[in-house]
C-alpha cells in the first residue's frame, strides 16, 4: 500500500484543492483536537494578527482573522468572521488584505472564546 500524494488526494477530493492552496500561503494545519472540527489551521502574521479556519465538513467551515492582545487575560479580538463551504471559506481568506494594510478589517465585531487558539 502506498501513501496518498496531495495531488492524488485532490483528485479524488476535489475540494479539498483550497487546503493546498493556504498550505502554499504558508497555513499551519492542526490534528482534530477532540473536537468535532475535522481540520483546523491557522496562519500567523507579525504584530498579534492570526487568521483561522475550521472545516467540519466540505459545506460548513469557518474563517476568522483575529488579533491577540499581548496580555493573557484579554480575549482574542476578531475583526472578520464568515461561514459557509469549504472553498468559499478558503477564497474569502485568500482575498482578506495583510492585517495592516489599508484594507484589512480592522474594526472589532466579537471576541473570541478563550479555548479555541490554533
Amino acid at each position: 500500500m502506498t501513501a496518498l500524494t496531495a495531488e492524488d488526494a485532490v483528485e479524488l477530493f476535489p475540494t479539498f484543492a483550497g487546503l493546498l492552496l493556504l498550505k502554499d500561503a504558508g497555513w499551519k494545519f492542526f490534528p482534530n483536537d477532540g473536537t468535532e472540527a475535522l481540520l483546523d489551521g491557522a496562519k500567523v502574521w507579525p504584530h498579534g494578527w492570526r487568521d483561522a479556519i475550521r472545516v467540519n465538513d466540505v459545506n460548513d467551515a469557518l474563517g476568522m482573522r483575529l488579533h491577540l492582545p499581548g496580555d493573557r487575560h484579554s480575549p482574542d479580538e476578531i475583526t472578520w468572521e464568515e461561514t459557509g463551504g469549504l472553498e468559499e471559506i478558503v477564497h474569502k481568506l485568500l482575498a482578506l488584505p495583510q492585517p495592516e494594510s489599508r484594507l484589512a478589517p480592522a474594526r472589532v465585531i466579537g471576541r473570541a472564546p478563550q479555548l479555541w487558539i490554533p
